[in-house]
């Protein structure tokens, strides 16, 4: 329980740090009173609840990040730090979308790990974030169906862009 209590501490003096830098202008000025951070309107947080996201980075800042950005957007988020427990996480659990990295180290990179999802779900909706996106692995897992593709580092408003045009896909 200690442990759970560390880590809860730790991620919200990181919330506190970091969440202000990353919102600020970023999303209509619509302030939560609880945390003095901007939110979108309660309509949108109502729509996307339901909706469940996989982050799948080998880095946990970025991991952290990303949930946290996708979470303040409404969603729904669980998180793995690698390819083979991401396809262990969509045997088991139908998400709504995946949002995968590309360069991950050891085990799978993402598009071995896309690969392996549209085996257990074809029609699996993906959004690819990664630094290189112009490298031959982006494109082939596009070609295979993965869906758009963000450059790192991902923004607020490149997130809520990206899952507007994925999810009308």
């Amino acid at each position: 329980m200690l442990e759970y209590l560390n880590q809860k501490a730790e991620a919200r003096r990181f919330e506190d740090k970091i969440m202000p830098f990353l919102l600020s202008n970023e999303i209509p000025d619509h302030k939560d009173t609880a945390t003095g951070i901007n939110s979108p309107d309660l309509k949108e947080k109502r729509t996307t609840s339901n909706f469940l996201v996989l982050v799948v980075d080998d880095m946990a800042d970025q991991r952290q990040i990303t949930s946290m950005m996708l979470r303040h957007l409404g969603f729904s988020v669980a998180t793995v730090s690698n390819g083979e427990d991401a396809v262990d996480f969509i045997r088991n659990n139908p998400v709504d979308v995946v949002v995968l990295d590309m360069v991950m180290d050891p085990g799978m990179d993402g598009l071995d790990t896309y690969k392996e999802i549209i085996k257990i779900r074809p029609d699996q909706k993906t959004i690819i974030a990664t630094g290189h996106p112009d490298s031959l692995r982006v494109k082939t897992a596009q070609s295979l169906g993965a869906g758009l593709c963000m450059r790192k580092p991902l923004t607020i408003d490149g997130l809520k862009q990206l899952f507007k045009e994925q999810l009308d896909r």
